[in-house]
């Protein structure tokens, strides 16, 4: 049987919420943005394939998507997970390109969906709100280097406690707000079911993390940060 790790999310009441717009004075702005309603993004469903002309763009407020290239009708080359706060397909419009790669959702998520009308109305002349969203794409091009550089450099054991620390609630020291598939945790690292099985019970053994109703919890982020970071 599938192995989650599950994680709460607080929940996004607004698309003003987003910290792309927190900065924003905008009274017409704001009430656009208010105006927008949540969408539900169901667990297997496919939002874009890489080469898809661009359609819009994805702001997500709670679940677990993950962003990859296709080798082959076989194969998958996971570049990141997508989460709370992620905009999703904003990388499509500043550079009028197709999608570069494919996002899917691994968890049921909301999200809210801007078409490219309602893109280039946001942007209008707003010089500031346009800065934002390039920083946005910056920050997307760096988790995407770090994602490789993490398979490079890292033992499977590091680059699974980070993806435990990744998809939880950095509020608190528990699990919270995502789920994550020990398949998709395999093809994430590229490696097999069996060996993320082997470290999840090392973990459990040293008291790193515990299971709770077939979900994993995080007891203990500080040895976790540790390991994923190379340092034990």
């Amino acid at each position: 049987m599938e192995t989650i790790i599950s994680m709460e999310t607080k929940q996004v009441n607004s698309l003003c919420d987003f910290p792309v717009f927190k900065t924003q004075n905008d009274l017409t702005l704001c009430s656009f943005l208010s105006s927008k309603k949540q969408i539900d993004l169901k667990k297997g469903e496919i939002l874009f394939l890489e080469k898809e002309q661009y359609k819009g763009v994805y702001f997500i407020c709670s679940g677990l998507l993950k962003i990859y290239h296709t080798k082959s009708k076989k194969h998958e080359f996971i570049l990141g997970l997508g989460q709370k706060w992620d905009i999703i397909g904003i990388d499509s419009i500043i550079s009028n390109n197709p999608y570069p790669h494919s996002v899917k959702v691994v968890s049921d998520a909301k999200a809210y969906f801007l078409s490219p009308d309602e893109m280039l109305e946001l942007f209008g002349t707003n010089t500031d709100l346009r800065f934002g969203f390039l920083k946005e794409v910056c920050s997307n091009i760096k988790k995407i280097e770090n994602r490789i550089t993490s398979i490079v450099n890292k033992r499977i054991k590091g680059q699974l406690a980070e993806i435990l620390l990744v998809s939880s609630d950095c509020e608190n020291n528990y699990a919270a707000s995502v789920k994550l598939s020990i398949q998709d945790i395999s093809k994430l690292i590229g490696t097999t079911q069996n060996y993320i099985y082997k470290i999840i019970s090392d973990f459990t053994e040293n008291k790193l993390i515990k299971i709770e109703n077939k979900k994993i919890k995080i007891i203990n982020s500080s040895e976790l940060s540790v390991i994923a970071n190379g340092l034990e």
